[in-house]
Protein backbone atom coordinates (compact mmCIF):
# COMPACT_ATOMS: atom_id res chain seq x y z
CA UNK A 1 0.00 0.00 0.00
CA UNK A 2 1.52 3.35 -0.50
CA UNK A 3 1.87 6.25 1.37
CA UNK A 4 -1.04 8.29 -0.54
CA UNK A 5 -3.43 4.92 0.33
CA UNK A 6 -2.41 4.42 3.61
CA UNK A 7 -3.03 8.26 4.27
CA UNK A 8 -5.98 8.20 3.02
CA UNK A 9 -8.51 10.48 5.37
CA UNK A 10 -11.62 9.10 4.16
CA UNK A 11 -10.27 5.59 4.57
CA UNK A 12 -9.45 6.36 7.60
CA UNK A 13 -12.73 8.04 8.86
CA UNK A 14 -11.55 11.55 9.10
CA UNK A 15 -13.76 14.36 6.86
CA UNK A 16 -13.72 15.24 2.81
CA UNK A 17 -12.12 18.31 4.31
CA UNK A 18 -9.63 16.60 5.96
CA UNK A 19 -8.65 15.12 2.56
CA UNK A 20 -8.27 17.82 1.47
CA UNK A 21 -5.60 19.48 3.80
CA UNK A 22 -3.69 16.16 3.56
CA UNK A 23 -3.62 15.58 -0.01
CA UNK A 24 -2.36 19.42 -0.13
CA UNK A 25 0.51 17.79 2.27
CA UNK A 26 1.60 15.13 0.70
CA UNK A 27 0.93 16.47 -3.23
CA UNK A 28 -1.76 14.06 -4.00
CA UNK A 29 -5.03 14.60 -5.32
CA UNK A 30 -8.26 12.69 -3.39
CA UNK A 31 -10.76 14.65 -4.92
CA UNK A 32 -11.42 16.81 -2.13
CA UNK A 33 -12.13 20.74 -2.72
CA UNK A 34 -12.52 23.97 -0.52
CA UNK A 35 -15.69 25.32 -0.32
CA UNK A 36 -15.24 27.35 -3.30
CA UNK A 37 -14.50 24.40 -5.55
CA UNK A 38 -10.70 24.83 -5.58
CA UNK A 39 -7.96 22.00 -5.05
CA UNK A 40 -5.55 23.21 -2.26
CA UNK A 41 -1.97 24.25 -2.32
CA UNK A 42 0.89 24.06 -0.03
CA UNK A 43 -0.34 25.48 3.78
CA UNK A 44 0.67 28.52 5.82
CA UNK A 45 0.63 28.50 9.74
CA UNK A 46 0.46 32.14 10.38
CA UNK A 47 2.39 33.49 13.15
CA UNK A 48 -0.76 33.48 15.92
CA UNK A 49 -1.63 30.40 14.65
CA UNK A 50 -4.20 30.24 12.24
CA UNK A 51 -3.70 28.04 9.15
CA UNK A 52 -4.48 29.15 5.59
CA UNK A 53 -3.88 27.06 2.46
CA UNK A 54 -3.52 28.10 -1.35
CA UNK A 55 -6.34 27.34 -3.45
CA UNK A 56 -7.08 26.42 -7.16
CA UNK A 57 -10.40 28.43 -7.12
CA UNK A 58 -9.03 31.55 -5.50
CA UNK A 59 -6.37 33.86 -5.43
CA UNK A 60 -6.68 34.85 -1.47
CA UNK A 61 -6.22 31.36 -0.56
CA UNK A 62 -9.10 29.08 1.79
CA UNK A 63 -8.99 29.74 5.86
CA UNK A 64 -8.44 26.30 7.24
CA UNK A 65 -8.52 26.90 11.23
CA UNK A 66 -6.92 26.75 14.45
CA UNK A 67 -3.08 25.60 13.63
CA UNK A 68 -3.83 23.19 17.06
CA UNK A 69 -6.99 21.59 15.53
CA UNK A 70 -4.92 21.16 12.60
CA UNK A 71 -1.97 19.81 14.29
CA UNK A 72 -4.26 17.00 16.82
CA UNK A 73 -5.96 15.65 13.84
CA UNK A 74 -3.20 15.38 12.24
CA UNK A 75 -1.79 13.36 15.24
CA UNK A 76 -4.64 11.24 15.16
CA UNK A 77 -4.05 10.44 11.23
CA UNK A 78 -1.01 9.61 11.80
CA UNK A 79 -1.57 7.61 14.65
CA UNK A 80 -4.30 5.85 12.74
CA UNK A 81 -2.47 5.29 9.64
CA UNK A 82 0.85 3.15 11.33
CA UNK A 83 3.08 4.12 8.89
CA UNK A 84 6.56 2.99 8.11
CA UNK A 85 9.75 4.41 9.63
CA UNK A 86 10.41 5.23 5.77
CA UNK A 87 6.07 6.25 5.55
CA UNK A 88 7.07 8.33 8.24
CA UNK A 89 10.19 10.31 6.76
CA UNK A 90 8.63 10.44 3.94
CA UNK A 91 5.70 12.49 5.70
CA UNK A 92 7.75 14.45 7.34
CA UNK A 93 9.94 15.59 4.23
CA UNK A 94 6.48 16.55 2.18
CA UNK A 95 5.34 18.21 5.75
CA UNK A 96 8.20 20.69 5.90
CA UNK A 97 7.82 20.89 2.65
CA UNK A 98 4.65 22.00 1.96
CA UNK A 99 3.65 23.96 5.65
CA UNK A 100 5.15 26.64 6.49
CA UNK A 101 5.32 27.58 10.11
CA UNK A 102 5.76 31.20 10.71
CA UNK A 103 4.90 31.24 14.73
CA UNK A 104 8.20 31.96 16.56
Amino acid sequence: MDLATKLNPRRLGFSPKMAAIVGAIIEHDYGARDGKGGQLGPLSITSDGFVIAQSSAHETGAFIGEASDLERNLQALLSTANLTEDEAAEWNRLYRKNVTDWRA
